[in-house]
C-alpha cells in the first residue's frame, strides 16, 4: 500500500561485538514496523473508501443542487454527524475531509465549516492555502496517489489519504474526501521502535528523503 516508504533504524551507540546482533535486531524491527504502519495506513484507506463511496454522501450531493445556503448547512450537518468521529477511534485519524467542488461549507467531521476567509483559517488543511478553490487545485494535483507526502510553504509536514468521489455533473456533486494522518501517532510509533535504546527511526521515500522521524540520544 505504500510500497515506495521504508523505516530506518540506527542505533547511536554500537560496540564492536553487538554490530552483528544490533544490525540484525534493527532489520527485523524495521520489517516488523513497516508492515504495522503499512497496516495502519490500509485502515485509515479504508475509512476514506467508506465514506467516498457512501450512499449518505451521494444523497446529499443530489439533495443540495439548487438548495438554499441554509438548506445546505443544515444537510451537511445532518450527514456529519452520522458518521463516527474517526479521530477518536483510530489514532492515526488526525481530521476526515469532504471538500465538494464549489461547497459553500466544509465538512470537517463532524463539523461544518463555512467555506469563507475566517471559516477556512479555523482548519489545518486550510493553513497553506489562498482560498477553497487552491485547496481544490492541490488535490487536483496531487494525481492518483492516495498516500500524499506534502511539505507546505510554512514548514509543515503531512500525510494525507485522498480520495475522490463523482456522483454526477451537478455542482457539489463531485469532490475529494481527504484524511489528514496524525503525525504524532507516527512519531510514537518510530520512538517505540527504539524501545530503551538511543539512536535514530526514520521513515524515507524511496529516493532517500527522509519524511519523518523520532532521535533519541544519551542525555
Amino acid at each position: 500500500l505504500a510500497p515506495a516508504i521504508a523505516i530506518v533504524i540506527i542505533y547511536s551507540s554500537m560496540q564492536r561485538a553487538l554490530l552483528d546482533v544490533q544490525t540484525e535486531r534493527a532489520k527485523n524491527l524495521s520489517q516488523s514496523t513497516a508492515v504495522a504502519f503499512d497496516k495502519e495506513v490500509e485502515m485509515v484507506v479504508n475509512i476514506g473508501d467508506y465514506v467516498s463511496t457512501d450512499t449518505d454522501l451521494q444523497e446529499y450531493t443530489k439533495k443540495i443542487v439548487g438548495k438554499s445556503t441554509v438548506q445546505k448547512f443544515f444537510g451537511a450537518y445532518v450527514m456529519a454527524n452520522d458518521y463516527p468521529n474517526y479521530s477518536l477511534i483510530n489514532d492515526f485519524v488526525k481530521s476526515v475531509y469532504i471538500l465538494s467542488e464549489n461547497a459553500d461549507y466544509v465538512i470537517c467531521i463532524p463539523q461544518v465549516i463555512p467555506n469563507s476567509r475566517v471559516g477556512l483559517s479555523t482548519l489545518d488543511l486550510f493553513q497553506n492555502t489562498k482560498d477553497y478553490q487552491d485547496m481544490i487545485d492541490i488535490l487536483g494535483s496531487w494525481g492518483k496517489k492516495e498516500l500524499i507526502y506534502e511539505e507546505w510553504e510554512d514548514g509543515t509536514k503531512s500525510f494525507y489519504i485522498k480520495k475522490l468521489f463523482d456522483f454526477g455533473n451537478q455542482e457539489g456533486q463531485r469532490g475529494y474526501v481527504v484524511i489528514e494522518m496524525e503525525q504524532k501517532q507516527i512519531k510514537m510509533m518510530l520512538k517505540n521502535m527504539l524501545g530503551t535504546d538511543n539512536g535514530t527511526t526514520m521513515l524515507v521515500d524511496e529516493k532517500g528523503k527522509i519524511l519523518c522521524s523520532y532521535e533519541k540520544m544519551p542525555s
